[in-house]
């Protein structure tokens, strides 16, 4: 079974699908059938046959060890984003995470399952899984976690923490486009809501006007200006 296994896996890598689905179907019945089985997902999921691919994890995850159970819940989160199924999605990788599930799963992967959960309102379990990539080291996606935690905080109304993210991402982490950019606007946004920081959002979209010319960043920056300084002018209401 471990050479059927290797042999499955380097055939997937070389995106040879239908062979690897026979050499897993060859497979002798009841001998490491965990293994086999989640095996026979990956390959269904990569041939483009996700709802069967979800059978096959759902058929058997009840008796796999923690260690299976774990990897098919990211199967499961495969086959039911192909799908469009969002809410068995989010439900799995909230099982997923409840479960304190960190074994093969990537950066990426845990950013996409945080912005799965909080589309479905599990936004505890969202923070958790974007800091967890935070803490990958992989630049790119240590940003973009960085980001949506932040979009994360201005969703909850904890602009505090928002900006203070925001600001993190635009100045203090790598420049990954577009979260940098990104990051810096939204930082700028939320400073001039507050009259006591009006001047330093000013300054930022003043940057962003000027680095970005030619580019909608730069309009909205200069749209934004506008909106700050109309709100200057406008005083306080009688």
């Amino acid at each position: 079974p471990r050479i059927r296994a290797v042999l499955a896996r380097m055939l997937m890598k070389n995106l040879r699908f239908k062979e690897a689905l026979k050499v897993v179907e060859d497979w002798p019945l009841g001998r490491e059938s965990e293994t086999r089985s989640l095996l026979e997902a990956q390959v269904l999921l990569g041939m483009g046959r996700p709802q069967r691919g979800v059978s096959v994890v759902e058929d058997g995850i009840n008796r796999w060890s923690r260690e299976g159970r774990c990897k098919g819940y990211l199967l499961l989160g495969d086959g039911f984003e192909a799908l469009g199924r969002d809410a068995d999605e989010a439900d799995t990788y909230l099982r997923f995470m409840e479960r304190g599930c960190t074994l093969g799963v990537t950066p990426s992967r845990l950013v996409r399952m945080a912005l799965a959960l909080e589309r479905r309102g599990k936004d505890r379990f969202a923070e958790k899984a974007l800091k967890m990539a935070m803490e990958s080291g992989a630049s790119s996606t240590v940003v973009e976690a960085a980001f949506w935690l932040g979009d994360l905080f201005e969703k909850e109304s904890k602009n505090k923490d928002a900006l203070a993210t925001y600001l993190q991402v635009g100045y203090g982490l790598p420049s990954i486009f577009p979260w940098t950019i990104t990051a810096r606007y939204r930082a700028a946004v939320l400073m001039g809501r507050d009259p006591g920081t009006r001047s330093d959002a000013v300054a930022v979209l003043k940057g962003i006007a000027r680095e970005h010319k030619e580019d909608r960043w730069g309009k909205a920056a200069l749209r934004e200006m506008r909106r700050i300084e109309a709100d200057e002018g406008s005083g306080p209401t009688p």
